[in-house]
């Protein structure tokens, strides 16, 4: 494992919760038999430059940010490691959300230990099945309570819009969605949104598109 040494002084930030390492505040990079360069997206350990240890972060050489500490522990990276977060953020939003009902924002990157990714939860139905019978409901003058419309149309459906704003998440794709398949489950489309100027601070493309599914039109 490659490890990235702070400058001195550098580590107060990191070691108050600040999970970014910019580039200017490394003092060198070591692999196991010296010098080292690093490849974007993987991993690395952080310390100070006394060599005290800090945490593991996703790696990325093109990106003032060069580093993103997700962990204070050495910690693998595999689909177990993405369930267990995954969890932990659905978990945070029941206190706040009736998941069978409400949207919300499921993953919001750093703050749930996923550094750059996020990921919007939408409960509902189509615009072309939903809205005829709502509209017809308001010139009724009635109410229109998602219960109302859950027993005309039948039981909502879920769609995911993802956003991968870090180099690190985004080569681990394929982990992510295995991840959210046994935490979330079957979902109606998955659609990546990812046109933001981020990713190309990141050094990746601008894409955006239907991954799984259909759009909820």
């Amino acid at each position: 494992m490659k490890r990235i040494i702070l400058q001195s002084g550098q580590e107060r930030r990191l070691l108050a919760g600040h999970p970014w390492v910019f580039d200017n505040e490394v003092k060198s990079i070591l692999g196991p038999e010296g010098p080292a360069m690093l490849e974007p997206g993987e991993l690395v350990d952080v310390e100070s430059s006394r060599k005290t240890y800090i945490g593991r972060a996703f790696a990325n050489p093109h990106s003032k940010i060069v580093a993103r500490i997700f962990s204070p522990s050495k910690e693998g990276v595999d689909k177990g490691f993405f369930k267990a977060r995954l969890r932990s953020a659905v978990e945070r939003r029941r206190g706040t959300y009736n998941l069978e009902t409400e949207s919300e924002r499921l993953v919001f990157a750093e703050a749930d230990l996923l550094p750059g990714l996020i990921i919007d939860r939408f409960v509902g139905w189509p615009a072309l099945q939903a809205e005829p019978f709502i509209l017809e409901k308001n010139r009724a003058g009635e109410k229109v309570a998602f219960e109302t419309v859950q027993a005309a149309l039948g039981a909502p459906g879920v769609w995911l819009s993802v956003q991968f704003l870090s180099y690190g998440l985004d080569v681990r794709k394929d982990l992510i969605f295995a991840a959210l398949d046994e935490v979330i489950g079957p979902v109606q489309g998955i659609i990546e949104r990812d046109e933001s100027q981020v990713r190309s601070l990141e050094g990746l493309p601008q894409v955006s598109g239907l991954l799984r599914g259909t759009y909820p039109d």
